[in-house]
């Protein structure tokens, strides 16, 4: 990697970190300011419990969800948080070499005295900062409105939760680098990046149907993390630390093989 490289990657991106950023804090500070309003409100429970259960575990939604803040972090904003962050980091990550073919800026930067893989990494290696930035922020935005409205109890639960966004978001960019170099367009690879991650949500949102769409829903990397077991007191889960992190060096892998061999200019 290059540091030069690095900065000519975070320069381009500025603008893109910036509306990730705020995007991000944005949603957490609207979905959040009111946990004091319904944690613990027992109108809250009743409404739940005549709710279909099938409809309940499609959104990850418990009995607990609304009896503390933990509880409603992980029902209410986690997975909207992974969403936002996790579509920002495919979407880097897929259009980190293919801009550079539409763009017609490639067989500039391509003839610098770098290798193509020093090139490659160290545009991964600016998306890790970006990315890595969005989820530090949003955790202490989550910890800090916890601790200052909603009588926030075990502040590890929500910094486990958004450690669980952060390696789901990596392994989403996983996959946008696996692709990145095999594509030329930036609009479509933008929107494939952004589909990778709603296609994994919506495969949740089978969990409370049948016996097969519920299998179907298991491939899901959201299923990697169950927030709600967090915010009761359980641990990230190795297999989805080693799961996601595995899908992010794969794609890396693969990445750096495709761009080796594929004519980028």
């Amino acid at each position: 990697m290059s540091w030069n490289l690095i900065r000519h990657e975070l320069r381009q991106g500025r603008r893109g970190f910036v509306t990730a950023v705020a995007v991000t804090c944005i949603l957490l500070i609207l979905m959040l300011a009111k946990a004091d309003a319904v944690v613990g409100n027992s109108s809250m429970a009743e409404v739940l419990n005549s709710m279909p259960k099938s409809l309940l575990d499609a959104f990850g939604i418990t009995p607990e969800s609304f009896q503390s803040y933990e509880g409603y972090f992980a029902s209410q904003a986690y997975i909207y948080i992974v969403l936002v962050a996790g579509s920002f980091a495919a979407s880097w990550a897929i259009t980190g070499i293919v801009k550079e073919r539409d763009r017609g800026t490639g067989e500039f930067l391509f003839s610098l005295p770098y290798r193509r893989s020093h090139v490659f990494l160290s545009k991964a290696g600016a998306h890790f900062l970006m990315i890595t930035a969005v989820y530090a922020m949003a955790g202490v935005i989550a910890v800090g409105l916890g601790k200052a409205s909603a009588g926030l109890e075990h502040p590890m639960a929500i910094i486990q939760m958004v450690a669980a966004g952060y390696l789901l978001s990596l392994a989403f960019a996983g996959s946008g680098y696996a692709l990145t170099s095999a594509l030329s367009s930036e609009r479509a690879a933008g929107g494939i990046g952004i589909g990778i991650v709603i296609a994994s949500y919506l495969l949740t949102l089978m969990n409370g149907a049948g016996d097969l769409l519920k299998t179907a829903a298991k491939a899901s990397p959201f299923k990697l993390f169950d927030a709600p077991a967090i915010a009761r007191g359980a641990d990230l889960t190795l297999t989805g630390v080693l799961v996601t992190l595995g899908i992010y060096a794969a794609g890396l892998l693969i990445g750096l093989l495709i761009i080796q061999r594929r004519d980028i200019t």
